[in-house]
């Protein structure tokens, strides 16, 4: 996805776990934590796929989608990536962002963490952050505070309330957050 030649790439281990491989001024680090982040240094990035003669902001949504969704959602269970965020919208200078969903609802991830970033510059990645996660619903229900009362917070702090999966690394819960 990156445009990483295996035959010529390097390849070492950091002192916590991280492997890195590095193409020229391309580079790729996979963390033990399941987190996975390219970057290019220079002005050569991944080239995105157009179908007409100029690259659009869909252009750019549909492409970073297609890796976000062949790479990370392969393994993702029962989770499914969706687009979340837009910022920037042109297909020149952009950033796309990819949440996981269950059944339609969002997982809030750590850290305010995205399942899948993706910098665009000059039509190209420049930059990109994948969050490998897997998810199962077990069936069974989780209790989240009553509507009235998460109505009530969210008319004190301002915002609209939101119900979400809480991935907390080590278990998942429901909650709401107040966007």
């Amino acid at each position: 996805y990156f445009g990483m030649n295996s035959h010529v790439v390097s390849q070492y281990t950091e002192t916590d776990g991280s492997e890195v491989f590095v193409d020229g001024d391309r580079t790729l680090r996979v963390d033990a934590s399941g987190e996975i982040s390219f970057s290019v240094s220079g002005n050569n990035g991944v080239l995105l796929n157009s179908n007409s003669a100029e690259l659009t902001i869909v252009d750019c949504i549909s492409s970073c989608y297609e890796i976000a969704k062949n790479s990370i959602g392969l393994s993702s269970g029962d989770g499914v990536v969706g687009l979340v965020n837009v910022i920037g919208a042109s297909s020149s200078s952009c950033t796309i962002s990819f949440g996981y969903f269950a059944d339609g609802m969002p997982f809030t991830l750590p850290n305010g963490r995205y399942a899948a970033s993706f910098e665009i510059s000059g039509g190209a990645i420049v930059k990109a952050e994948l969050y490998c996660r897997k998810y199962t619903l077990s069936g069974g229900s989780s209790l989240a505070l009553p509507e009235k009362q998460v109505a009530a917070i969210a008319e004190t702090k301002g915002g609209e309330p939101v119900l979400t999966y809480e991935d907390k690394n080590n278990s998942v819960g429901c909650t709401w957050i107040i966007n």
